[in-house]
This record gives C-alpha cells, sequence and structure tokens, in this order.
C-alpha cells in the first residue's frame, strides 16, 4: 500500500496521464537479478473507503479495477513506450495551475514562435534514463528519433532537431 498517491511531477494539463505511488515499501534500486532485490510484479487498484477517481474526457471515473502488470523491470528494460503522438502545437493546456507551473517547459517557452509541432510520448516508468528527472523538448538529438518509412519502403531516421528533412 503506497503512502501516498499524486499526480506530481505531471502537473501540466496535457500531462495528467499518469498516477505516481510513493512508498519505501515499493521496492528498492536494485536490478532483478541482485539480491535482496524488491519491485513489484503487478500494480492493483483496490476498492477502499477513498478509492481513486480519475478524470477524464467523460469527467470523473472509478480507478478501481485496473491493473498494470511489471513483467517489465525499467532498470533492465528501461521505459517502454505505450504510444506516440504527433501533432501541431498548441499552447493551450501545455502549463499547469498557477501554483504547479513550475516547470517553463513547454514548447512556446523554450521555443518561442519556432514550435510548429510536437511528439507527445506516454512510457511506463518515466521517460528519463533514470526514470526521476524530466528531459526538455530540446534533448530531443540526445534520447529519441523518429523512423519514416518513405513511399518507396526504405527507411529514414530523424535524428536532428532544427533540420529540415526532405522526403
Amino acid at each position: 500500500i503506497p503512502d501516498a498517491i499524486s499526480i506530481y511531477p505531471n502537473s501540466d494539463y496535457n500531462e495528467r496521464n499518469t498516477v505516481v505511488l510513493v512508498s519505501p515499501d515499493l521496492g528498492n534500486r536494485l536490478r532483478p537479478d541482485e539480491e535482496g532485490a524488491e519491485y513489484p510484479v503487478e500494480i492493483r487498484i483496490a476498492k477502499d473507503d477513498t478509492p481513486l477517481m480519475l478524470v477524464g474526457p467523460k469527467g470523473q471515473v472509478s480507478g478501481v479495477g485496473l491493473t498494470y502488470d511489471t513483467r517489465y523491470h525499467p532498470y533492465v528494460n528501461g521505459p517502454q513506450l505505450i504510444i506516440a503522438k504527433l501533432s501541431v502545437f498548441k499552447n493551450k493546456g501545455d502549463d499547469g495551475p498557477g501554483s504547479y507551473g513550475i516547470n517553463k517547459n513547454s514548447g512556446k517557452s523554450i521555443y518561442r514562435r519556432n514550435v510548429e509541432y510536437r511528439l507527445r510520448i506516454l512510457t511506463n516508468w518515466g521517460i528519463s534514463p533514470d526514470g526521476l528527472l524530466f528531459i526538455r523538448p530540446d534533448q530531443y538529438e540526445d534520447y529519441f528519433y523518429i523512423q519514416v518509412e518513405l513511399q518507396n519502403g526504405d527507411v529514414l531516421n530523424l535524428t536532428k532537431a532544427n533540420y529540415v528533412y526532405l522526403l
């Protein structure tokens, strides 16, 4: 049972797809093949006197019954990509409430008028190499590439930021 449940550090309105469970009883930082390793193998939201409530497009919904199988350990497999979406950039929702908006990491605040598109990435276990710290949008070349299949079937990796690729 976690000591606390939060949405932080996912405080921006458009990042609220993550529930963070906090407790030293949820494991340690040892790899699964190391002696003394402790880590969850399944996370399940159980019903109690204060059930976890989530907010979606249709309003509040109960989180009771949701499960997550943790068969992939982040220290062995790294973060796993769940979904990615490329869209035209819109600044709406890119910051959180005034008291939460501490990470000015929106496309507009970093790139000013030069931002046109946004690549949203949802992973398990965090997205950064250590699963704790965030990755800034200007670190694209350090961690990502986009793979494009061309009309002739060839595959091209888009590896550079601020570079125009002619496809």
